[in-house]
């Protein structure tokens, strides 16, 4: 056993810069409790079915940031994260407390996608990819000294969330027309 958790230990690298695995693990996360909340109000409330997107965007931005706290605290990752083998922990190689992870998370918010703001978030998404590329740490893990370590993830990995994407460009595409 302690075999085991050795070799996983040292396949896990902070080394390695990640901004687009990264981003996509965080798109995964977004978009999932984001159809999880849509059905839920829809169920609830349809009249919120009339709500402007970027409303309901920003909304479900707010509330998920919760969720994802809840959830780095207790798993130390996220459905993307887990998917694209990235887990964060304190340097001690502990999971984050609550606080440590909402407080985290609200800076990914604010200094990562801008509030999801248009234009403002696509701003802070440039300039978190090149502090990222560069310093090769965010400024909210190097913040709170946390590390985020990837695995290698196999090409099937990388195939899934592509023809997923594509699929759902063809479903919009398709309803625009």
């Amino acid at each position: 056993m302690e075999q085991v958790v050795e070799d996983y230990n040292n396949e896990l690298s902070n080394e390695q810069v990640r901004p687009w695995i990264r981003f996509w693990a965080r798109m995964i996360d977004y978009n999932l409790f984001t159809i999880i909340l849509a059905i839920i109000v829809l169920i609830v409330y349809p009249p919120a079915y009339e709500m402007p997107d970027l409303v309901f965007g920003m909304i479900t931005l707010f509330i998920y940031t919760f969720i994802e706290a809840a959830m780095l605290s207790s798993w130390g990752t996220t459905p993307g994260k887990a998917f694209f083998k990235i887990r964060l922990r304190n340097k001690d190689d502990s999971k984050l407390s609550y606080n440590d992870a909402l407080y985290r998370s609200w800076q990914v918010v604010f200094k990562g996608l801008g509030l999801g703001l248009p234009i403002i978030s696509l701003i802070t998404l440039i300039n978190a990819f090149f502090r990222l590329k560069n310093e090769k740490i965010t400024s909210w893990d190097k913040e709170g000294e946390y590390v985020v370590s990837h695995q290698t993830i196999g090409l099937l990995r990388v195939i899934i969330p592509i023809t997923i994407l594509i699929f759902i460009i063809f479903i919009v595409a398709s309803e625009t027309s």
